[in-house]
C-alpha cells in the first residue's frame, strides 16, 4: 500500500489493492452494523450516499 501512495499511483489502483487485502466500504461496515443492530438502514444509506458523491 505504501509503495502504490507514494508512486502516486491512481485512486483506482489503490482502492482495489485495499479490497484484495481485506478492506471493507463503509457501507459494507454499515450493513454489518444494521444486522448487528446498531444502526438503522436509513441511517447507512444517508452517509453512503454522501461519501459518494463526494468521492
Amino acid at each position: 500500500m505504501r509503495k502504490i501512495v507514494l508512486e502516486q499511483q491512481s485512486g483506482d489502483i489503490l482502492r482495489e489493492r485495499a479490497r484484495k487485502t481485506g478492506m471493507k466500504t463503509l457501507r459494507e461496515m454499515g450493513i454489518e452494523k444494521i444486522r448487528e443492530g446498531l444502526t438503522t438502514p436509513e441511517e447507512v444509506l444517508r452517509v453512503t450516499q454522501e461519501t459518494e458523491e463526494g468521492a
